[in-house]
């Protein structure tokens, strides 16, 4: 079965289980929900992010951690 990146981008979107929050370098919160998707579609690394997320790094590419909530 064949899905399109539509359909997959919205069954990735449904299954996710924590909404992230990141400050942008030039100051602005961006919240979303599928850290994997939301990094391929703003040229990030997904590993990268992922360590800021966990705590490992203080800054990735100029963006910071703010907090993250289980829906």
């Amino acid at each position: 079965l064949r899905r399109t990146d539509t359909t997959r981008k919205a069954i990735s979107e449904s299954n996710s289980k924590v909404e992230y929050t990141f400050l942008s370098p030039d100051g602005n919160e961006v919240t979303f929900k599928n850290l994997s998707v939301w990094c391929e579609e703003n040229g990030l690394s997904h590993s990268g992010m992922w360590k800021l997320y966990a705590g490992k790094l203080s800054q990735h590419k100029g963006w910071k951690f703010v907090g993250s909530k289980k829906l």
